[in-house]
């Protein structure tokens, strides 16, 4: 089995946050709450409403996102007049497959036709622990259903 999600262009707004636009991967890891917003959104949010935010301390902010670095195979995009290689998937997307070709590491061969000879890219060990680390916050949350008042 293989648990599959399409690579998608980061939203628009994204790029209105120039600490993000510093470094998108930001996104990943939790973040400061004063951090989250675009500048401009942050000075018309209300003071209540920051301080609530700046209670919470930092956390992750679209916690069913994750953003991959860019690439050379990435093919470039352009988002608010900013051609970029970023690329992001979306944990709500993730498809899982069945399939006779996906077969462990130790026993594929290149020749062999397997799924896993096919790769063409590899995150890093630290890429790899922020994707495990925000892949169980996602799955581990509490649903708001769950939730007590």
């Amino acid at each position: 089995m293989i648990c599959l999600s399409p690579l998608i262009p980061l939203k628009k707004d994204f790029f209105k946050n120039p600490y993000l636009v510093e470094d998108f991967t930001r996104l990943n890891r939790e973040i400061e709450p004063d951090k989250v917003y675009a500048s401009d959104d942050w000075q018309k949010m209300s003071d209540e409403k920051k301080q609530e935010r700046l209670a919470k301390g930092k956390g992750y902010t679209e916690y069913y996102l994750f953003i991959y670095a860019p690439s050379d195979i990435f093919p470039p995009y352009k988002r608010r007049e900013q051609v970029t290689k970023y690329y992001m998937v979306d944990f709500r997307n993730i498809q899982t497959i069945r399939c006779d070709l996906i077969k462990s590491r130790e026993d594929t061969k290149e020749e062999d036709g397997s799924i896993l000879a096919s790769k063409c890219l590899q995150l890093s060990k630290h890429t790899r622990a922020e994707l495990r680390l925000k892949l169980s916050h996602y799955f581990g949350r509490r649903p708001l259903e769950d939730e007590i008042d």
